[in-house]
């Protein structure tokens, strides 16, 4: 596993509302058994220098590189099946190193914890059922506690001891005695818009309330602070949308954008009009497609006359880019882009960089990816049997630099009954900062949320 910051000119490249390449949605567990190799791992931070003229390289990177892919895909199945226990209570966490005094507030993160109720279990790593996880921090020191979310559906569930509510890759009957035709007629209902609440997807704000989401048109309500499950609030009540992205943005204003699909009644055709913001600077550019390319592309395109160039000779001469632009016929161009960097997942940036020029995008790798850029400096830390999460920039207040703040980090530990820990990296320098073990397990999860406290 990679985690590494990209960075680029100030250009508008976003990771927009996009967190998991379709090669994860559609491949079931293929892509998250790859993500999720975690014995005998090194972590390899570098800093890195490219070419002034190179339009975008990587300045920073943590390399979490896998050893044995055997003891690796047992440690997966094994997470798979086996159900997170909460603790509901604060616990003092053992703090190493030094916590910056300006870093106060709660991260809270969001994922799947429960993948089996009674004799059932979920055919998918994304249905399991919500948990979450806050982490405090203090004047220098750090709580952690953990929460079942108590949504309709865990409620149902737990009720019945079996899976009775069904979700993305799982289909569930309430009644297991049925036959067939009651069955068949179960799954076609389940496409009418009725879906789950089990909202184990990400924590988004809406005015001063937080939220755990996942994509359908409910939401909870939850205390950020102690976790506890609050009113459960249906979009459709506001909104004519069934499906929702759980990757909202927010304007300097506090406004939240969002995009959703809404199922016109019995496949009619559906008019929606919508109205679209005056832009007041600049347009913002956003990355094609967004959802269907998990890598970040960049074309370069010559501006040199075609003239005496052959027919299939590349254009670009830049030493320093891989991309291509090969002359045809009739005088077109097939432009080649270059990869920025392989498998790019849970992309996040400075948020108070949100629709500005911007350098940086910090996020996961699923293997080693090779730079092709300058290593000017590195250090090597042995961190056996661990697994980093999506990481979270907090920038520091009154900050001089995109890059002025620290990362949060949950680390997962994959030994059974071993403990994670937070990490906490420099942003400039990716030097580890600081590290608070929790003494519990942690477990794999998906997005989260910093919110700030005033000192």
């Amino acid at each position: 596993m990679l985690l590494i910051a990209i960075e680029t000119p100030k250009t508008l490249i976003h990771p927009s509302i996009t967190h998991f390449s379709p090669a994860f949605l559609s491949s079931s567990l293929s892509v998250l058994v790859k993500a999720c190799l975690c014995c005998s791992l090194k972590r390899v931070v570098h800093k890195v220098e490219g070419n002034p003229q190179f339009l975008g390289h990587f300045s920073h990177g943590i390399a979490f590189i896998s050893k044995n892919n055997n003891r690796l895909l047992a440690s997966m199945s094994v997470d798979f099946s086996k159900n997170a226990k909460e603790r509901p209570e604060p616990h003092n966490a053992e703090v190493i190193g030094s916590i910056p005094d300006w870093l106060q507030g709660t991260l809270v993160r969001n994922g799947p914890g429960i993948f089996s109720v009674g004799e059932t279990s979920y055919d998918h790593w994304c249905d399991g059922m919500s948990f979450m996880n806050s982490f405090s921090i203090k004047n220098g020191k750090v709580t952690h506690r953990s929460r079942f979310l108590r949504s309709d559906t865990y409620n149902s569930n737990m009720t019945s001891n079996r899976i009775v509510v069904s979700e993305m890759g799982t289909m569930a009957y309430p009644d297991p005695s049925k036959n067939f035709i009651f069955k068949a007629i179960t799954f076609l209902n389940h496409t009418v818009p009725d879906f789950t609440d089990n909202a184990a997807s990400n924590i988004i704000k809406y005015g001063n309330d937080y939220y755990a989401t996942s994509e359908t048109n409910y939401i909870r309500k939850i205390d950020p602070f102690t976790l506890e499950t609050l009113d459960k609030v249906d979009y459709m009540k506001f909104l004519p949308v069934n499906l929702v992205s759980s990757h909202p943005h927010y304007d300097r204003e506090g406004s939240v954008y969002n995009v959703g699909t809404s199922i016109a009644e019995k496949a009619k055709t559906k008019y929606i009009f919508f109205k679209i913001p005056a832009v007041t600077e600049k347009d913002i550019s956003f990355q094609s497609n967004g959802y269907t390319k998990p890598n970040y592309r960049r074309f370069v395109l010559p501006v040199r006359s075609d003239k005496g160039i052959a027919v299939g000779e590349n254009m670009v001469t830049l030493k320093y880019t891989t991309a291509t632009a090969v002359k045809q016929k009739e005088g077109r161009l097939e432009c080649k882009a270059e990869v920025l960097c392989e498998g790019f997942e849970l992309p996040r940036i400075n948020y108070d960089f949100n629709g500005k020029k911007h350098q940086f995008i910090y996020g996961n790798i699923v293997e080693e990816s090779v730079l092709s850029t300058q290593v000017t400096s590195s250090f090597r830390l042995s961190e056996e049997n661990c697994w980093p999460s999506e990481p979270v920039f907090v920038p520091r207040p009154n900050g001089e630099s995109e890059d002025d703040g620290v990362l949060l980090i949950a680390v997962i530990n994959c030994i059974p009954g071993q403990s994670g820990f937070l990490l906490i990296l420099d942003g400039k320098t990716f030097k580890e900062v600081a590290r608070a073990y929790v003494n519990t397990e942690l477990h794999r999860d998906m997005h989260g949320f910093f919110i700030p406290h005033a000192k």
